[in-house]
């Protein structure tokens, strides 16, 4: 076994040099418009083997919010987009998870419950007979890409993130009110 010295630690500053690009999330993200993003989770989830290990753990007893947002971290670590980005996509994401579960006919918790225990590792045990891989192509058959992007367009933002439309009547009363007029 070798002894370390002190000297053996890296030098002061050395992280300053060192190239940046090591790693993905280092890097400009892979995708950066919403419904490319989506179109391509959904080609990412619905390959067989993806899907195989998505409906186990949903049958096991992971939530839908739990598998989305360990999908967005791993789209992350791989350098396909940034958090900010991923905290747009995990909605989209949860909602094919939850099309693809009940194409298959699981009843998937949306994880959003407080009272309910999460499921620990003693939880998962895999049997690869209980899968019937028939309806795992149901499941990815039952996922429809243009009616999610079309959803996710749709949607209005609320609350602080809702764009206000500012009109010369609104600016008149924010004028008046603060003696500008």
């Amino acid at each position: 076994m070798a002894k370390l010295t002190p000297m053996d630690g890296p030098i002061p500053g050395e992280n300053f040099t060192s190239d940046t690009r090591n790693y993905p999330w280092h890097r400009p993200p892979e995708l950066t418009d919403l419904n490319k993003a989506i179109e391509a989770s959904i080609k990412q989830m619905t390959k067989k083997q993806a899907a195989f290990g998505l409906l186990t753990a949903l049958e096991a007893g992971v939530t839908v919010s739990q598998a989305a947002r360990a999908f967005v971290i791993s789209g992350i670590s791989s350098g396909k987009w940034t958090p900010d980005f991923a905290i747009l996509l995990v909605g989209p994401v949860a909602r094919i998870i939850q099309t693809m579960a009940k194409g298959y006919g699981i009843k998937a918790e949306l994880g959003i419950d407080p009272d309910k225990d999460t499921p620990t590792m003693a939880d998962f045990k895999f049997d690869p007979d209980a899968i019937d891989m028939s309806r795992v192509d149901d499941a990815t058959d039952a996922v429809d890409p243009d009616a999610i992007v079309a959803e996710a367009e749709g949607k209005k933002r609320k609350g602080f993130a809702a764009p206000k439309s500012v009109t010369n009547d609104s600016v008149d009363s924010v004028q008046e009110d603060e003696g500008m007029i």
